[in-house]
């Protein structure tokens, strides 16, 4: 690009601006007429259509709502075909011949007859289509990857591993969509694993099988987890949970720790295949868990944080831990 043509903004008259430009671009900055509506002056252009759509619609004293719904559909064609067919300015391809260059001709390749005919000239060369196509695909591509990469900033990074898909796993499903901005992803919990496929549960209450490639595990993002700066960790550990129904009753569900944030907040995963939990174990009725058969309290290994080190210990729960 060696001119770029712009209106007489200020920002686009200012030293600044033609400096960057030539610095960025080695491109040439031209103002546009101001007073000319079909060399791109948009202001002029906005005023020549409202005069325009004023006198034809002198027949309905000026209301667009009064005319039939052909009729409407007539004036919007014909304004619509002005619109695009005014020239917003000329390009040379070879020779003399000045081609003007319109909104039809940039998007579509062609330029129509002149009237209200909507008949196509295919003799008109492609080339600023073509150039304006290109020029169109890298800018939607560049601005495609500024979005992914700012998103990945955002996305949470996950702890767990991605074939970590136990039953009761809380999981994105991948959902392709034809509109752009909607939501490819919905939440849903792992029903029960068979080989390379997960079947899953969604908040409807339906049930499909997904690939593992098609679903993510969902956990809690790193900056929402409170550091362990002392005592035991409790990941693995099997525990006990009362658990009271609407009823008034209640019973002791067994379930295994597989995260922690700070001392006493454990993510608990059910046997029973129910969804993964995040509990305070401050606030809850609990007990380790053990053997069917066995009362002899469960022995497993222990992280042990402190300030000077990080040491592994063997401990044993002989009751529970309020």
């Amino acid at each position: 690009m060696k001119i770029l043509w712009v209106d007489c903004a200020s920002y686009f008259r200012s030293r600044e601006f033609r400096e960057s430009t030539w610095n960025k671009m080695s491109t040439t900055v031209r103002l546009l007429p101001r007073h000319a509506p079909w060399t791109g002056s948009h202001e002029r252009h906005h005023r020549t259509m409202l005069n325009y759509l004023r006198m034809v619609t002198r027949n309905s004293a000026g209301r667009v709502k009064l005319l039939s719904s052909v009729d409407r559909e007539t004036l919007y064609d014909r304004v619509a075909l002005t619109h695009n067919s005014m020239p917003l300015g000329g390009y040379i391809v070879s020779g003399p011949e000045l081609r003007y260059m319109c909104p039809d001709l940039l998007a579509y390749g062609h330029v129509r007859a002149i009237g209200a005919s909507a008949a196509i000239k295919l003799e008109v060369p492609h080339l600023p289509y073509k150039v304006c196509k290109q020029s169109r695909q890298v800018y939607i591509s560049e601005v495609w990857s500024r979005i992914k990469k700012a998103n990945l900033d955002v996305r949470p990074r996950l702890r767990a591993a991605y074939d970590d898909l136990d039953p009761g796993r809380t999981v994105l499903v991948f959902v392709p969509t034809a509109r752009k901005f909607a939501q490819p992803f919905v939440i849903a919990h792992v029903v029960r694993r068979v080989n390379q496929r997960v079947e899953v549960v969604h908040s409807t209450g339906a049930r499909t099988m997904e690939h593992c490639y098609n679903v993510v595990p969902f956990s809690r993002h790193p900056k929402d987890y409170v550091p362990l700066a002392q005592g035991p960790s409790l990941i693995d550990m099997p525990l006990d949970v009362w658990v009271v129904d609407p009823s008034g009753h209640g019973d002791w569900y067994r379930g295994v720790v597989v995260d922690q944030s700070g001392t006493w907040e454990v993510l608990v995963r059910w046997e029973n295949g129910d969804p993964e939990e995040w509990l305070d174990l401050n606030t809850e009725a609990w007990r380790p868990s053990y053997a069917d058969g066995d009362d002899s309290p469960q022995h497993y290994n222990l992280t042990l944080h402190h300030g000077r080190g990080v040491h592994e210990i063997t401990a044993f729960y002989p009751g529970e831990l309020r």
